[in-house]
């Protein structure tokens, strides 16, 4: 039996994040649709994926695709190689 291999940390312990990735998944609407002051014929979803320390997290948000180019880009030099505990302080500039 092959045991996992040991999740990456960080010199203080802290499991470093290793993966940062996002998706847009477009879906189309049944037919249009709209709220009175916009209207629509599809939804536009962002999907982000984080692994590091043996776990994986998902979230997820409706928006414009260049959310994932911020998750891809900004974010991801941001908080990959961090530690996962310190990425909400790393983000301060």
């Amino acid at each position: 039996m092959r045991l996992p291999p040991a999740p990456r940390t960080t010199a203080a312990g802290a499991p470093t994040v290793e993966a940062l990735e996002a998706d847009v998944l477009v879906f189309p609407t049944d037919g249009p649709e709209a709220d009175g002051t916009l209207a629509w014929d599809r939804t536009t979803m962002v999907l982000a994926r984080a692994r590091g320390g043996g776990a994986a997290g998902l979230g997820y948000t409706y928006g414009d695709p260049a959310t994932a180019r911020v998750i891809t880009g900004i974010l991801h030099e941001v908080v990959v190689g961090g530690r996962s505990s310190t990425s909400r302080r790393r983000t301060r500039r």
